[in-house]
């Protein structure tokens, strides 16, 4: 079984799952895959409409140019034949070889792009070929593809959420640079645009953060503008583009002309067109009607249907590869695939784009259509690569397993890898309350989180996805709906957060800590009570062992104070002027875990002032802080007090003020109405009342010991048990065992 998982900024992940996971992943009858043929009959259709119209297109200019109506369409076909064995190879290559040669391959076609700014052959204004005898190679083709092939090998080995900024985005950047640079001295600016911007989407996918994508994208951005403004044609096509886009203007008898024939070609097909070689614009009117405006002509002589269905086929071949890349199991497969479909789309979206007028003219072919040798070798060895892609042995062992989703910003992007278990990376951020000018930002990030996020589930192709609410789990949640995978949601609060309550009308479970939060949601048939998970360790700390762990005094009282995984500066101050206050009047040491920001700052005052406290700034080992605990101090956040209350440590909660819909101040009263806690609010908290409250509770070890009590009741040990039990029952994404009798709607 495959879980995906959001992390909400946890302190490690459940250790029932953990332990299961040795039967999710027996052998459960592998299968072959034969592999997804449309990835083969839609490039070779596609090929072989573009032989027919590249005949149709070019027929005058063979005869005014060569005296031969069959020279274009002879030369094609040599090429659609030498490109189908191209296609088939590549269909029977084995990845790992791929793998292997990846940055020899880069190499070469880094070498061909340096021989053909020497001593290439030059046409229409650039000098992009290679006289290979009979046969003229274009360098820029192999490279595109050849870029493609190393990244993959890179990110894989070298993961942007792991490696950062230097190593996992500059670097590959730098020798991608480097080969559009040699691109650009042709110069063949769109295509250098077009592989530079495959380069960043795929970074994007490997899960490079935005923050380390902007100042190189900037960079490449004023490379673009710089290469245009050197090169007075360019820049002519830019000004043509933007007289006509901004004014309806063309120049019919300059660089407009051959948009404005394009244009009379695409509007004169009508619905069915003028017939197959039927129509005029091929008549010397539109120039390179062959190659880089063959879709004008097929528009003309198939009209709107015909012009439709090659969008069609188009659009149905890069579904097919992106689903091919989102099912590869492997990181390098997966972005293979993905770089490639979606070169084929850029080229093919700019291509259509400058026919029709909504962007400059350059020299890119369509796909697969458009006349050239290069060009159309490069997309079927592409497709074939892609077929590859989507065949393989797909068994139960190949997928089992827990993979959790969080942010790089959290602290499950150290604790989940620590703990041994994969991660995945959104670039989702919350809203802030206060700082509203942040909010575009906000969106920005959301919105692309959401297309990781259907990345993420469907690579993963999960049994089942589980949501515990919060800014990265919504995404992943709304994937799972459209990606039609179950959908488990477990709310840790009293008072359900609004991805939860947003969710749960699409969700098949609903697993709840609290059961006042029944009150939120509408359906009540898929509530289940089952409490917060708390990790099994937890419980088994042993006292003495704890104390010595931390390096402090046995038989004296001790008090655990944190705010967090992250900390709470109103926490420190108020424990740090309660050491002050309680210093050599009672007997008492404190553990103070302060967060990353306040650590330096509480140590060097402790020391300064010889407080009796142990400072440290985060505890990966918190079950000994609570075994060592006579009584706790912290926020009350779900998790916390589930721990709180499984191990039945007495606490003084002081809920965090700004927590949505102040969910924490009602989560800490579900305790204290049950005597199994003391409270002071945020804005009453004074290192004063601080050591008031635990003179007297430490004082009093009688009502210590009743909080204790009243705090094991709260507690609910079988949750993590009880959540993998529902997990469990879906395989394959859907349900393959009934709920058990009496789990669904259960009050608790």
């Amino acid at each position: 079984m495959r879980v995906v998982r959001h992390v909400p900024r946890l302190r490690g992940p459940w250790p029932a799952l953990q332990g299961r996971s040795a039967a999710a992943q027996a052998p459960g009858g592998a299968r072959v895959n034969r592999g997804d043929r449309w990835l083969l009959v839609l490039p070779l259709a596609l090929t072989a409409l573009g032989v027919v119209m590249v005949y149709s297109s070019s027929a005058i200019l063979g005869i005014t140019r060569y005296h031969d109506p069959d020279y274009f369409l002879t030369r094609q076909l040599g090429r659609a034949a030498l490109g189908v064995v191209v296609l088939l190879t590549c269909a029977k290559l084995r990845l790992s070889r791929l793998e292997a040669v990846a940055p020899w391959l880069l190499g070469v076609a880094t070498g061909l792009l340096t021989v053909v700014v020497v001593v290439g052959h030059a046409a229409n204004g650039a000098v992009r070929w290679l006289r290979l005898g009979f046969f003229s190679l274009q360098p820029t083709d192999l490279a595109r593809v050849s870029a493609i092939v190393f990244l993959a090998w890179w990110l894989k080995r070298n993961p942007p959420a792991e490696h950062g900024l230097a190593r996992g985005v500059l670097a590959p950047l730098a020798l991608i640079g480097a080969v559009c640079g040699l691109i650009l001295l042709q110069p063949t600016l769109s295509s250098a645009a077009l592989l530079g911007l495959s380069a960043f989407t795929m970074l994007f996918l490997a899960g490079a953060r935005l923050t380390h994508l902007a100042m190189p994208l900037g960079g490449g951005f004023v490379a673009a503008v710089v290469a245009l403004v050197t090169h007075p044609y360019q820049m002519k096509r830019v000004q043509t583009f933007a007289g006509f886009l901004g004014h309806g203007v063309v120049d019919h008898q300059g660089s407009g002309w051959q948009l404005d024939q394009s244009l009379i070609a695409i509007g004169s097909g009508g619905w069915l067109g003028r017939g197959l070689g039927g129509g005029l614009q091929k008549y010397l009117f539109l120039p390179e009607a062959h190659t880089d405006f063959i879709f004008s002509i097929l528009a003309e002589e198939l009209g709107f249907l015909g012009a439709t269905l090659l969008l069609v086929g188009i659009a149905l071949y890069l579904w097919r590869g992106m689903r091919a890349a989102a099912r590869a199991a492997d990181p390098f497969p997966a972005l293979l695939a993905g770089g490639l479909t979606l070169q084929v789309g850029l080229y093919a979206l700019a291509n259509l784009a400058v026919a029709t007028g909504l962007a400059p003219t350059t020299g890119l072919p369509l796909p697969f259509v458009s006349y050239g040798g290069s060009a159309l070798l490069a997309n079927l060895a592409a497709a074939g690569i892609l077929y590859r892609v989507s065949v393989g042995v797909e068994g139960r062992e190949a997928r089992a397993g827990l993979v959790f989703v969080g942010s790089t910003r959290g602290l499950e992007s150290q604790a989940v890898p620590e703990s041994g278990f994969r991660i995945r990376y959104l670039s989702t951020r919350s809203f802030p309350r206060r700082a509203w000018w942040r909010w575009p930002a906000a969106i920005a990030a959301n919105a692309i989180g959401m297309f990781q996020a259907l990345w993420i589930v469907g690579q993963e192709r999960p049994d089942v996805v589980l949501g515990t609410g919060g800014y990265v789990s919504g995404p992943v949640c709304l994937a799972a709906v459209l990606l039609r995978r179950p959908l488990i949601l477990q709310e840790q609060n009293s008072i359900p957060g609004l991805a939860n309550r947003w969710f749960a009308r699409f969700a098949d479970e609903v697993h709840l800590s609290f059961t006042e939060a029944r009150a939120y949601f509408a359906r009540k048939d898929h509530l289940r009570v089952t409490g917060n998970p708390v990790r099994s360790h937890i419980l088994g700390g042993d006292r003495g062992t704890a104390l010595r762990a931390f390096d402090l005094a046995e038989g004296r009282p001790t008090v655990f104070v944190f705010g967090g995984s992250l900390g709470a500066h109103r926490i420190n101050e108020a424990a740090l002027e309660t050491m002050r206050a309680l210093k050599g009047r009672v007997e008492v040491q404190f553990i103070l875990q302060t967060g990353r920001d306040d650590f330096e700052w509480a140590r060097r005052t402790v020391e300064e002032e010889g407080l009796p406290a142990k400072v440290m700034p985060f505890l990966r080992q918190i079950h000994l802080a609570y075994a060592a605990a006579d009584l706790v101090v912290c926020r009350s956040g779900a998790m916390t007090l589930a721990e709180i209350a499984a191990c039945g440590t007495p606490a003084i909660l002081v809920p965090y003020p700004y927590a949505a819909h102040n969910h924490q101040e009602v989560n800490a009263h579900n305790l204290v109405e049950r005597g199994a806690a003391v409270l002071i609010l945020d804005r009453e908290l004074t290192g004063e009342r601080l050591a008031r409250e635990v003179a007297h509770l430490l004082a009093d070890r009688q009502a210590l010991r009743r909080l204790s009590a009243h705090a094991r009741t709260f507690a609910r040990l079988d949750a993590a048990e009880r959540i993998v039990h529902s997990l469990e029952r879906y395989e394959g994404g859907r349900r393959v065992a009934p709920a058990a009798s009496g789990d669904v709607g259960e009050e608790g």
